[in-house]
């Protein structure tokens, strides 16, 4: 759901903010299997843009900075570059970068996260069945190179 856009000088800017019923991360339970708040904001120009978010989620919570840059290869293919940066206040942070590949609305994207020393490649794809809903569909492969990944 997204509460404002505003536009100026070709900066856009927009937030958003989620409940979720349990919050699940890649296959893992962030929430204890409890109700989450979450939100976010986001700016963007020419391609460029950074954003926050954070969860509520029942044990330390999370808070995320993000940024990276999209590039257009042609008018339905999209190249995706950028880094996340999780923060943990009582579990740490570490650090992910990703590149993905959009055309029109399916993505494949490769993740790495350097402090788990973890793979994650994901395949998306996005539908939009009204214009105020959409339909998200993502699956991944988790690989790990640390034993307690």
């Amino acid at each position: 759901m997204c509460l404002y856009s505003v536009s100026v000088s070709a900066i856009n800017i927009s937030g958003n903010v989620t409940l979720v019923s349990d919050y699940v991360f890649r296959g893992v339970n962030l929430s204890a299997e409890e109700p989450a708040i979450q939100g976010g904001f986001d700016i963007d120009q020419n391609g460029f843009y950074a954003g926050i978010w954070a969860s509520s989620d029942s044990g330390s919570g999370e808070f995320d900075v993000y940024g990276g840059y999209t590039y257009a290869l042609t008018e339905s293919v999209a190249l995706d570059v950028g880094v996340t940066r999780y923060y943990y206040p009582i579990g740490g942070s570490t650090t992910e970068f990703y590149a993905g590949l959009n055309w029109q609305a399916l993505g494949l994207t490769y993740y790495y996260d350097e402090t788990l020393e973890q793979d994650y490649l994901e395949l998306s794809a996005g539908l939009a069945l009204t214009p105020q809903l959409a339909l998200d569909l993502r699956t991944g492969l988790a690989r790990g190179r640390r034993a307690d990944v």
